[in-house]
């Protein structure tokens, strides 16, 4: 119950980019590139978002 709290808790004082990420990685784990690229918004992004998307691209083209 506690971590629950926690991560409730963390979720509303994390960062967008941080919050951004995790959807990213989620998509990535499940292999949904196409929802990996339709999220990507280049105004809030860091170099780990963009090393998701150049993932997302590279698994999609092969």
């Amino acid at each position: 119950m506690s971590v629950l709290l926690y991560w409730v808790a963390l979720s509303y004082t994390m960062h967008p980019v941080v919050k951004k990420n995790y959807l990213l990685d989620y998509y990535i784990s499940h292999e949904e590139w196409d929802k990996v690229l339709s999220e990507y918004d280049p105004e809030i992004g860091n170099y780990q978002t963009k090393n998701m998307v150049y993932l997302a691209l590279a698994k999609k083209g092969s």
